[in-house]
């Protein structure tokens, strides 16, 4: 549980009767401050339209790594991400956006800075060469959650990142610019009563004042 999902486990009645959509409106998460799960929405909801969240672990998934999970729950998803074969593409994309990341910011970047052989380059998995490299793609997994209406915590998470390529690329107008989206994002996604956070070391508001 918790907006970082660091606070154990629980079932929640009313929470569980909500249904899964890949792009859902809706945001969950514990607030260990006021001991209570909140649920707040990202996005307009319209009259008569559903409420929705989202069972998958991660918005990168393509659709039959989506559908894997949700066979664990034992339904067939039908949602837009599901059935409108023009997203799918944009999915592929992403994952491969978000793996390059997490390559480039596990610690193999500093072991392929260290061995430039042809052997290392070739068997290097697939990273942003550069910071500058890693921001590009960063802002352009931005505009691909945007795009989907997929303005959850992964877009709040991706905005850090870009914040934190900006600050070491020397930009820190550029960082803080990144942050508060970030902080817009996670206010829309958790609330504000999030005084948990700062004594966490966590969230925007903590990163915006950090040194």
């Amino acid at each position: 549980m918790g907006a970082v999902e660091l606070y154990g486990c629980g079932v929640f009645p009313l929470y569980s009767r909500i249904n899964h959509s890949c792009v859902p409106n809706v945001h969950n998460a514990y607030n260990p401050g006021i001991q209570r799960l909140t649920v707040y929405s990202i996005r307009d909801i319209g009259a008569g339209e559903q409420i929705t969240t989202s069972y998958i672990s991660s918005a990168y998934r393509t659709r039959e790594q989506r559908r894997e999970e949700t066979e664990n729950w034992g339904f067939v998803c039908s949602c837009l991400a599901c059935t409108d074969t023009l997203i799918e593409p944009l999915r592929k994309r992403m994952f491969q956006l978000d793996q390059r990341l997490a390559a480039y910011d596990s610690p193999l970047r500093g072991l392929m800075s260290l061995d430039t052989s042809p052997l290392a380059r070739m068997l290097a998995p697939d990273m942003p060469a550069s910071v500058d490299e890693a921001l590009k793609d960063a802002d352009q997994l931005v505009e691909l959650l945007k795009k989907q209406g997929l303005e959850g915590m992964e877009l709040c998470k991706t905005y850090r990142e870009c914040s934190k390529y900006s600050l070491e690329l020397g930009s820190i107008p550029k960082a803080l610019d990144y942050a508060r989206k970030e902080l817009d994002i996670e206010r829309y996604c958790i609330g504000t009563e999030t005084a948990h956070l700062p004594k966490d070391m966590e969230g925007a508001e903590y990163w915006i004042r950090t040194p």
